[in-house]
């Protein structure tokens, strides 16, 4: 049996970083950029303006001149060759190139028109270039836009498109197997018979891999027969990852790791000083990487974001793997067993951290309402209350 540290530093030099691919940008949202982008263009591409108002030399108001000929307006998308002088101005609009001659842009609420003369505000005081967006103010020409192992965020997506990129550069999400195993569950939707239970596990792995943008994502059901989950592993090296839940402890119908040794799965653990999870089995085969979780629905929830979750965020390209920490105070006394390592669900308070209450690995009502994992590791039985402690903020 290995600690939580190992099994997460035996899980990551096992892991590695998915293929490339190019992705439409209105597809990229979410995934990691695997290359460089650099600015095939500047922004803004020309000089224009920020606002709307009156474009005008700006020594003039410096002479003190405060009434102008009014030109011909200049709106967004016009582009004109006429220059301008000193005493003239010419109406603008937001985004609107600069005129040549022009240095400056007094906004519009500065100014009254009268008898077809532009009117400067009295006292009116400002700096040349005032209201102008710079060519490559933004970004020029040549240089790195967004970087290697950046989050494309709908934020990022528009730069993206400003810059007039279609397609980047992205690292793929793993393809998963999912595979819950028992003779008990049942579907939701079907009646109950005694001694049956619905089946949740498989829906919160899909819907926690969803949130990881996994987009390829299998799940069988079988029972508790050899044959069954031989059948269904079959074609595992079609994934990246394959996830069991349930038959992974010591009972007699206890199958899943003599089955993933018959098709070639090498051991890399079974079981960690933890709870819930203990018996979390991790295996290789080839480039597919096996997660037996114990079929506990909290332990399953537990485990997929202690390792299952890390494992696809590296395989997808992201700097920080981990769940965010953070350091709290207990807001109540804590005893768990020394000699293993602790998972317990919490929530986040103004004064710290709240231990919530339901902590068995078949619980999930509490799991409904928890925002964090609090992480006691092994080595200590009594955690007080007001002790600081390590805190996993959920996504």
């Amino acid at each position: 049996m290995i600690s939580v540290e190992q099994a997460k530093k035996n899980i990551s030099n096992s892991c590695t970083v998915n293929q490339i691919i190019k992705s439409d940008i209105l597809s990229s949202v979410g995934f990691i950029l695997a290359e460089d982008v650099n600015a095939k263009i500047n922004i803004p591409g020309f000089n224009n303006s920020a606002m709307d108002g009156f474009a005008i030399q700006h020594q003039d108001i410096e002479n003190g001149i405060t009434e102008f000929h009014v030109l011909k307006e200049v709106q967004a998308g016009d582009y004109s060759k006429e220059g301008m002088k000193s005493g003239e101005c010419v109406p603008i609009y937001t985004g609107a190139p600069i005129p040549q001659g022009a240095d400056s842009i007094i906004m519009v609420e500065k100014t009254t028109i009268i008898n077809g003369k532009m009117l400067v505000e009295k006292d009116y005081k400002s700096k040349k270039g005032k209201h102008i967006r710079l060519l490559g103010e933004q970004i020029k020409k040549g240089d790195v836009a967004l970087t290697k192992g950046s989050l494309i965020s709908p934020s990022t997506s528009s730069y993206l498109a400003a810059l007039g990129e279609t397609k980047v550069a992205v690292y793929t999400s793993p393809k998963v197997k999912i595979i819950t195993t028992g003779n008990e569950i049942i579907q939701a939707g079907n009646n109950l018979e005694f001694g049956q239970i619905y089946e949740s596990n498989s829906t919160a792995l899909i819907t926690l891999l969803k949130e990881q943008k996994t987009t390829e994502v299998i799940h069988e059901t079988v029972r508790d027969s050899r044959k069954e989950l031989l059948s269904t592993l079959s074609n595992s090296d079609d994934f990246d990852i394959v996830i069991l839940t349930g038959g992974i402890s010591m009972g007699k119908y206890d199958l899943v790791a003599d089955c993933l040794e018959e098709i070639g799965v090498k051991k890399e653990f079974h079981k960690i000083a933890q709870k819930p999870g203990k018996p979390l089995y991790f295996g290789t085969k080839n480039k597919t990487l096996f997660f037996a979780l114990p079929g506990n629905p909290a332990a399953v929830i537990t485990s997929y974001y202690e390792y299952i979750y890390p494992t696809i965020r590296k395989m997808m390209g992201y700097r920080n793997t981990e769940l965010k920490q953070t350091t709290l105070s207990l807001l109540d006394e804590v005893r768990i067993k020394a000699n293993r390592s602790t998972f317990l669900k919490g929530q986040i308070e103004k004064e710290g951290v709240k231990v919530l209450f339901g902590q068995g690995s078949h619980i999930l009502s509490s799991f409904a309402v928890a925002d964090c994992l609090i992480y006691l590791p092994q080595g200590k039985e009594v955690w007080k209350k007001g002790e600081k402690v390590e805190v996993h903020i959920l996504p």
